[in-house]
């Protein structure tokens, strides 16, 4: 079964509108009608009732934040912030932190050129391919 639903707001009318009365009797029992305040307030509390539950499947007063780099949400204890940059950029898998160090052979943050820390690594040095000697025959 499913437990939530969305409500089109844009598209409600006022019940003393359509019926007169703001109560109205479906197939023997008496519905009260929403008016346009009554969803606004509704959906108000569901939304601060979301916010600090966690929402479904996360556990309560966890924040979940974006990885600058792969663009997947998580939790921000399995993120880091490992350089100064602050905002929408400060935090990052340290997988996908790695990762980037190793493909472009530096460990200073392009952004605010702090170095990477704690314990980021860089790749072995490659050897320039115009120096090695490759044997034809």
């Amino acid at each position: 079964m499913v437990d939530e639903f969305m409500v089109c707001v844009d598209r409600i009318i006022i019940a003393t509108t359509c019926f007169g009365e703001s109560e109205s009797v479906v197939n023997g029992r008496e519905i009260s009608l929403l008016t346009n305040n009554d969803v606004a307030n509704l959906s108000v509390e569901n939304n601060s009732r979301e916010m600090t539950s966690g929402g479904e499947g996360c556990s309560k007063g966890s924040v979940i934040r974006e990885c600058r780099i792969c663009q997947e949400e998580d939790e921000e204890n399995d993120m880091e912030a490992p350089c100064a940059c602050n905002g929408t950029l400060k935090f990052a898998h340290r997988k996908c932190i790695q990762r980037w160090c190793n493909k472009k052979g530096d460990i200073t943050c392009e952004i605010c050129n702090k170095v990477f820390s704690p314990n980021y690594t860089l790749p072995p040095a490659r050897s320039n391919p115009d120096v090695m000697a490759i044997d034809i025959r």
